[in-house]
């Protein structure tokens, strides 16, 4: 409780609100904070390694110190060096879903600035909790993301949200999307979240050139 406290109280200090432009700048000194508080766990967190599930994913579980809510600048600052391969990246990107707002700034720049589109994707992912002010602009700039498996992330992302309804309009433009995994998920988000008028598009895809867009949308019509 001291650490998160000490690490709280120097990022709300950086900037009011909970978001900062300067995210790098927070993110140090907050790592600096812990890290004099808490080096045993910092070591732990830097030498971690996911384990492989049955699925092939890797994953932090039970007792890594990864999921230690204050490891949670370590993991920040483990990921954004950027040195892992990107199945570890992924793995602390998964960790810091349920993170603090006032870590929403380093969050948003990670998911638009990391190499890897399976890293952005899950960090898109993480969007579901983040508040829909802070969220919108990120959401509209990951829809546009080049990799098809970030802007397909990101639509399921949306209609997850349980204020999902509220975001049918912003997914109508990715039934054109030049994927057509981004343009099936589409039409299964636009079928769970949106109502009359916003569903109306979807029938635009019955006749799409990918078989399981076609199927999609049948069954989102029925």
């Amino acid at each position: 409780m001291i650490l998160r406290a000490t690490i709280l109280a120097f990022l709300l200090l950086a900037v009011p609100g909970s978001a900062s432009a300067d995210w790098r700048a927070d993110l140090d000194t907050a790592f600096r904070a812990g890290l004099t508080e808490e080096p045993v766990l910092y070591r732990e967190v830097a030498e971690a390694r996911p384990s492989r599930t049955r699925a092939g994913t890797l994953r932090f579980l039970g007792d890594s110190p990864v999921l230690d809510e204050a490891a949670v600048p370590a993991v920040f600052q483990r990921l954004s060096d950027g040195l892992d391969e990107p199945g570890v990246r992924r793995a602390l990107a998964e960790c810091l879903h349920r993170a603090p707002s006032e870590w929403d700034a380093a969050r948003l720049a990670l998911v638009q600035s990391d190499a890897s589109a399976e890293v952005r994707a899950m960090l898109a992912a993480g969007l579901r909790w983040m508040d829909a002010a802070t969220a919108a602009p990120a959401f509209e700039r990951l829809l546009l993301d080049s990799a098809p498996l970030v802007r397909a992330e990101t639509v399921r992302t949306v209609a997850r949200r349980s204020d999902g309804a509220a975001w049918a309009s912003l997914l109508i433009p990715s039934l054109s999307d030049a994927s057509p995994d981004v343009r099936m998920q589409a039409v299964k988000a636009l079928a769970a979240v949106a109502s009359g008028a916003e569903r109306a598009p979807i029938e635009g895809l019955l006749n799409d050139a990918d078989p399981r867009v076609v199927k999609a949308a049948r069954r989102a019509l029925r």
